[in-house]
């Protein structure tokens, strides 16, 4: 195309105390008039509903491959490209997409709706979110109270004292949450898994939220569901707290206070962060702590693992320690009685011993002090070894759960509180398969042969100590007290002296390990070696005799005036 130039001008005069501009035109216009494409604004509104997270130039490019998919004519195509040739005008219409309207009046009408078109007041019970308004912040708190929403705004200049967090569940989950109160029902059975997933929903950039989550293995479904979901900005008792006192009151809500408070009958599985391990102590008493409280097993074997790994770094014989250091871990866990597990200890501690490494010691102390919760020989014979709420995570992580914003994040767990209560249906309906976790036949098989191996473990026991005249005694238990600053393993403490020696080294090469035996070898140095080395610092040392005389600084301390190196070439 040729261009063709054009001496007319367009003034524009803007006039004060007016809404309107007038456009002055002086001269004759030569110019083609200019083509505006039309941007396709349904289209891209759908896309973005649908997948939010996209950016502005990877909506275009799959606007444009659908278009090539579907297109009968070249046309079509060109017109598609030509309308979406400006990413801006694809970016400025996402901003007036999702800030239209502030977050507040987003979540007001999403609650509004799961309470009056869903007819489920849980989908989105209770949230509060803090939002700044010039120099001022205000707190949006909204509860659902019957079959009303109760909201409070408050005005503070001090939005750290207020957390964020939203709170999600359903009728047929909390109908779940109920039945693992029940020690009639088969749910009843089941343990209830609680954790936190970190740096889920995405605030502004270097802050994000956390994930609390009560989730349960589903005898019919056979996978792991989630059954409270609250995102919220801390990991600590009072989060939990908040967590539970807002399950009680969704409980007594759908119960019609028939339920006072979600106390599963079997028991809770968590990890060893010790928020949750305060709070569920006040909560239930010591006496359910003690006995309903187990822990993760698959944490204890990661952290064992860490620490022998980072033990005996540069040693010849690492592996051979290390898998000997499993050994005697796994000794630990698989004890039978607490008799096996003291000899298992006893074990462990000449192999610390032996070994020489004395920050194992501080680990072992760690994990023994709270055997009464993580150990086989101390704990319920059917409490689970790992906690399923990691495998519901992961799930969320998946199918995209993870790295929205707060409202995209509420409406993904609304969308599968409907998919969950539909899979319950179909599968008693018929027309839904479950999944391929376990059954619940063989889990009860697994743990009557476990019973039965405990049991004749401990009739041995008996017997020796019977022949042998000495009474038996009762086994000790761990005297642990729950703090809510304890970290989630043993290689975690705000002190120095609380981390292995080993971890201070970030990259654990093996190049670095032969360094290292090289160097403590007494009377060991190859002067070819540093020959080599030297000789191919070319910007550095330009000539053969700045070379020796280099050298000889090195070895003897006195600089000579020639050498001659007949076999060495500088590159």
């Amino acid at each position: 195309m040729d261009f063709i130039p054009c001496k007319a001008v367009k003034i524009w005069e803007f006039k004060k105390c007016t809404e309107y501009v007038t456009v002055h035109h002086h001269g004759s216009h030569t110019c083609f008039p200019m083509k505006r494409p039309k941007l396709p604004k349904e289209k891209i509104k759908e896309t973005f509903d649908i997948m939010p997270n996209l950016k502005p130039r990877e909506l275009t490019n799959r606007l444009i491959m659908k278009t090539i998919e579907t297109s009968t004519s070249r046309e079509e195509v060109e017109d598609i490209a030509e309308s979406l040739s400006d990413p801006r005008k694809t970016r400025n219409l996402k901003n007036q997409i999702f800030n239209k309207d502030p977050l507040s009046e987003k979540l007001s009408k999403l609650q509004e709706k799961c309470l009056h078109q869903y007819n489920d007041p849980f989908l989105l019970f209770e949230y509060q979110i803090k939002e700044e308004h010039g120099d001022k912040w205000f707190i949006y708190h909204s509860t659902v109270e019957g079959n009303t929403i109760v909201k409070k705004i408050t005005e503070t200049k001090t939005p750290e004292d207020f957390q964020t967090y939203i709170i999600k569940s359903s009728k047929k989950k909390l109908e779940t949450l109920g039945n693992m109160t029940n020690k009639d029902h088969f749910l009843g059975e089941e343990w209830a898994f609680m954790d936190f997933k970190v740096n889920r929903v995405i605030i502004n950039k270097g802050k994000n939220l956390k994930c609390f989550g009560l989730s349960v293995y589903h005898t019919l479904l056979k996978n792991v569901t989630w059954l409270v979901r609250m995102d919220c900005e801390n990991e600590n008792k009072k989060t939990v707290d908040l967590a539970m006192s807002v399950v009680d009151k969704m409980l007594q809500s759908f119960s019609e206070n028939k339920i006072p408070e979600f106390r599963p009958y079997s028991g809770i599985m968590l990890d060893e962060g010790g928020g949750m391990h305060a709070s569920l102590e006040k909560r239930y008493g010591k006496q359910y702590y003690d006995e309903k409280i187990v822990t993760c097993q698959f944490h204890l074997r990661t952290c064992g693992n860490r620490h022998a790994a980072s033990a005996f770094i540069g040693e010849r014989f690492k592996d051979t320690a290390v898998t000997a250091f499993k050994k005697h871990m796994n000794k630990l866990i698989n004890a039978e009685t607490p008799l096996m597990y003291n000899a298992a200890y006893s074990q462990m501690e000449k192999f610390i011993e032996t070994s020489g490494k004395q920050q194992l010691k501080r680990w072992l102390i760690w994990w023994d002090n709270r055997r009464n919760h993580v150990m086989e020989a101390f704990r319920d014979t059917y409490a689970p070894s790992t906690n399923l709420a990691e495998a519901s995570h992961a799930s969320m992580s998946l199918t995209g759960g993870t790295g929205l914003n707060i409202l995209q994040t509420a409406i993904f767990d609304i969308s599968e509180c409907f998919k969950f209560e539909k899979s319950v249906e179909g599968y008693c309906f018929g027309f839904t398969k479950s999944g391929g976790g376990p059954s619940k036949h063989s889990r009860q098989g697994k743990c009557r042969e476990k019973e039965a191996k405990n049991a004749e473990q401990l009739m041995k026991e008996l017997d020796q100590q019977y022949k042998g005249g000495t009474a038996p005694c009762q086994p000790s238990t761990s005297s642990f007290k729950s703090n809510e600053r304890d970290a989630h393993r043993a290689d975690k403490g705000p002190e120095d002296k609380t981390r292995p020696s080993g971890r201070r080294r970030t990259y654990h090469s093996a190049n670095y390990a032969v360094s290292l035996q090289k160097a403590n070898e007494p009377n060991v140095f190859k002067i070819i070696d540093v020959v080599n080395n030297i000789l191919r610092v070319k910007h550095v040392l330009q000539s053969k005799l700045a070379i020796a005389n280099f050298i000889a600084l090195i070895l003897t301390k006195q600089p000579i005036v020639h050498v001659h190196f007949p076999k060495y070439k500088l590159k």
